[in-house]
């Protein structure tokens, strides 16, 4: 693959963000001008072929909106962009991120998340609306120490 550029989002990305999360069977709904602050997109020229976020809570962060583009899938793109998240978050701080998924239980193990119990998440993770709205009761949760 010729070259990807990694870059943080801005709101003028907010409708290609929207549409790859609404492509790949994500939420999208609660994501602001506020929060594409904390979003890293990988690209290929001009085409949006990736995205990751976060939710920040000081020293821990629900990991959220994390996709390819299905025909850039198996080119190690999803771990790049994993990896730079994960050095963000240990630069900020961040010991601990949290997920919720129902179709990546593999991926994000091989990423060194362990299945937790969603019930004994902290309050502001719980209190999100990824928590509490958007992901089906039958997600499941996992962690990560950084």
């Amino acid at each position: 693959m010729e070259q990807v550029i990694f870059q943080s989002a801005n709101d003028d990305e907010l409708p290609v963000i929207f549409q790859m999360l609404r492509d790949n069977h994500l939420p999208f709904e609660d994501i602001t001008h506020i929060s594409i602050q904390n979003f890293l997109l990988a690209k290929f020229e001009t085409l949006t072929i990736g995205c990751i976020g976060i939710e920040e809570f000081k020293e821990i962060a629900l990991l959220r909106s994390f996709c390819v583009k299905e025909s850039y899938r198996k080119l190690r793109i999803g771990k790049s962009m994993y990896q730079m998240m994960e050095n963000s978050c240990h630069k900020k701080g961040i010991t601990e991120l949290f997920l919720l998924t129902t179709t990546a239980e593999s991926y994000f193990t091989k990423l060194g998340f362990l299945v937790t119990d969603r019930s004994k998440t902290p309050e502001f993770i719980k209190n999100t609306t990824q928590f509490r709205l958007i992901c089906p009761d039958s997600a499941i949760c996992m962690k990560k120490n950084l």
